[in-house]
């Protein structure tokens, strides 16, 4: 993943000497036996996100972000709202609800299959097969 100069559009790279205002290397020491002994990394990207847009005030807080740990949008599998996401869910660890129907040739369980208004938003090659039931498929 790549976090990109609002400006130049470009990859922001921290530690290659750039001088951006986006930017807070962060140094690692060179007795670091992860960084330095197994990656041969001296510095860490931490890039500054560019300040938030509140409805009541021009500018909002600022969430340090970096290019390794960045928040991910999945709604398209989890659903955008709690409605979908509780029938996309099992409630057993966290899980998504899934089927077994290859298990006989060991292969892992899928997405169940979305037969509820089926023809939208998929494009299903005959009447028997279906989507997987997921975050943008209801």
């Amino acid at each position: 993943m790549y976090i990109l100069d609002p400006i130049t559009r470009q990859e922001i790279k921290c530690c290659s000497g750039a001088n951006n205002p986006y930017c807070i290397p962060i140094n690692v020491p060179i007795d670091d036996q992860f960084f330095v002994g197994s990656h041969r990394q001296r510095c860490i990207d931490m890039i500054r996100s560019l300040a938030g847009v509140n409805t009541d005030c021009p500018l909002g807080p600022r969430v340090q972000t970096n290019a390794l740990t960045s928040p991910i949008d999945a709604n398209f599998i989890y659903g955008s709202n709690e409605n979908l996401a509780n029938k996309l869910r099992s409630f057993e660890g966290g899980k998504l609800t899934m089927v077994p129907v290859l298990a006989g040739n060991r292969l892992k369980p899928i997405l169940p299959p979305k037969k509820d208004q089926p023809d939208d938003g998929c494009i299903r090659p005959h009447p028997d097969l279906y989507c997987f039931l997921a975050g943008i498929s209801i």
